[in-house]
């Protein structure tokens, strides 16, 4: 355990030299200028909840979201139910009464769907979209990546992630990542600090291997995302 902990401190210091140069400290001004900015009420948090449950014939989701910043007059909450056409297999009174082809295809379609991938896709949505244009504070901060892989696949998504890049002052926090990378610079960084990191098409690149990010540039949505340039604009960072 001793070998391993001076091992673990011998690779953060060396890594530390690597990042140096992308490491900042933020000033005490910056952080009162950002303190007036939260309590005035200039910076609003919007975050949202998922419940979905599964019948034979669909799959039906409720989804919430919540606005909330230190000066807010009102709740902001937004309610929306859905079902999905995709995973939908019509029930009739013949396969009632003989619900073995019923059975198995349903058993064919929820396979062949990602419901839950679905659900991602349009709970992320529905916090951007709720973010953008229904909240009006001067910063938007949503929970999760700003541009989800999730919306990427989609048009709706695509040009959702658009608007957020043009509108500039709405950004995405995650409170613990699971990238090993963000969690090596998040554990030389001193409290205060914060590591100015890649674009997303960069981070996209590094995350994917060459196999799969081959395949994936053929399809059409990957090959919008990184022709449009959106992901250069966006910028991902590690703070402290």
């Amino acid at each position: 355990l001793a070998k391993e902990v001076k091992l673990v401190r011998k690779f953060k210091e060396q890594q530390k030299e690597r990042f140096m140069k992308d490491i900042y400290t933020i000033s005490e001004d910056k952080l009162k200028e950002a303190r007036d900015k939260l309590f005035s009420g200039k910076v609003c948090g919007v975050d949202g909840n998922r419940v979905s449950f599964v019948t034979l014939p669909n799959v039906h989701c409720r989804i919430g979201i919540v606005g909330l910043s230190y000066k807010s007059d009102e709740k902001g909450v937004s309610n929306i139910s859905y079902y999905f056409d995709e995973t939908t297999v019509p029930l009739s009174d013949e396969q009632v009464d003989n619900p073995a082809e019923f059975l198995s295809e349903v058993d064919k379609k929820r396979k062949t769907e990602s419901i839950d991938f679905y659900i991602g896709a349009l709970m992320f949505y529905r916090e951007r979209e709720f973010a953008l244009k229904e909240r009006k504070e001067e910063w938007r901060i949503v929970h999760g990546p700003l541009a989800p892989i999730e919306l990427i696949r989609y048009d709706e998504g695509y040009d959702l992630i658009k608007d957020l890049v043009e509108a500039k002052k709405i950004m995405g926090v995650i409170s613990e990542s699971r990238d090993t990378f963000a969690k090596i610079v998040g554990s030389i960084l001193e409290p205060g600090q914060y590591y100015k990191g890649v674009s997303k098409h960069e981070e996209l690149f590094r995350h994917f291997n060459t196999p799969e990010l081959e395949h994936r540039l053929k399809e059409k949505p990957w090959q919008r995302f990184f022709n449009g340039k959106i992901g250069e604009k966006i910028i991902t960072g590690v703070y402290r």
